[in-house]
């Protein structure tokens, strides 16, 4: 499952995934993409709508709360629905990690230093790591749970291995695009889903 547009002025995997829902034919399993999990966000372009709720931390949310709680409560449910065996969570930060540790750009975030999770975090990094020249702009893994959070809620809640991919939006948007689909297709090959890696 791979969710993306939960800020709204993240641009990055909303483009991805509407670009992989067109582009891709997946020849083995499911692969479940929300574009835009907060649309009110994506089409006013801010972080949250309503300004005041961030929809990455009310899951799982509440059937009977605000429009917020319900939205995080029906993607909570479409988690359950499925037999999800890895929740992608696609963001972008306003700064690199490795210039400002209370940014996420260019990381890949853990909710736990599971085995699983860290040696497949740690694979996915060394991967998107290939051809990377500026240290900056190199990936890392980051253990970093983060509570009320999709990936956070996934995993502790549901038992289903998840993550946080995040680029730089201080990088081109075409650049953070290409870095979003590259990481996904690293995925789908790697679960077989794709037959060739594109």
């Amino acid at each position: 499952m791979i969710v993306a547009g939960t800020h709204g002025n993240e641009k990055a995997g909303t483009k991805a995934t509407e670009y992989l829902k067109e582009n891709i034919n997946i020849e083995k399993g499911t692969l479940i993409i929300i574009p835009r999990a907060n649309i009110l966000a994506c089409e006013e372009n801010v972080r949250c709508f309503p300004p005041e709720i961030n929809l990455n931390r009310v899951y799982p949310g509440n059937p009977q709360g605000n429009s917020v709680e319900k939205l995080a409560s029906e993607i909570f449910n479409l988690m359950k629905r499925y037999d999800i065996g890895l929740l992608v969570d696609l963001h972008e930060s306003i700064e690199f990690y490795k210039k400002n540790p209370k940014n996420y750009g260019q990381t890949v975030v853990i909710d736990s230093d599971d085995d699983y999770l860290f040696k497949l975090s740690s694979f996915l990094v060394e991967e998107m790591n290939k051809g990377i020249n500026e240290d900056s702009n190199k990936y890392q893994v980051l253990v970093d749970p983060v509570k009320g959070s999709t990936a956070y809620c996934a995993y502790y809640q549901l038992g289903i291995p998840a993550l946080t991919f995040e680029t730089c939006r201080k990088l081109p948007l075409s650049f953070r695009i290409g870095e979003q689909i590259k990481f996904v297709k690293i995925i789908l090959f790697k679960w077989n889903m794709l037959a060739v890696q594109r």
